[in-house]
């Protein structure tokens, strides 16, 4: 009778696996939180002089002065957006 033996991973295989795993982890997770905060503010930064480039043409195509409120948006934290009077209030 021929024995035929199982094969599998053992449980220190398995826990060795996720130390190794969770070790990466730790090391890679600072580096990815820097770039997302980056991709964060790079965002913020061309959100914000978009809102500016298009009050600037508005100026330009009604000519006159326009003012730009730029606001938080309450329901999305990474949002802005803008509202654009001209010194009138007319908008």
């Amino acid at each position: 009778m021929k024995v035929r033996r199982v094969s599998g991973f053992s449980l220190t295989e398995l826990v060795v696996a996720m130390a190794v795993a969770m070790i990466l982890m730790a090391v890679a997770l600072p580096a990815f939180l820097r770039a997302y905060h980056s991709y964060q503010l790079n965002n913020a930064a061309t959100q914000v002089a978009d809102i500016v480039r298009l009050t600037r043409y508005e100026a330009i195509r009604l000519n006159k002065t326009v003012n730009c409120v730029i606001r938080p948006d309450a329901t999305d934290p990474t949002m802005t957006y803008a509202s654009m009077t001209d010194v009138n209030g007319i908008r």
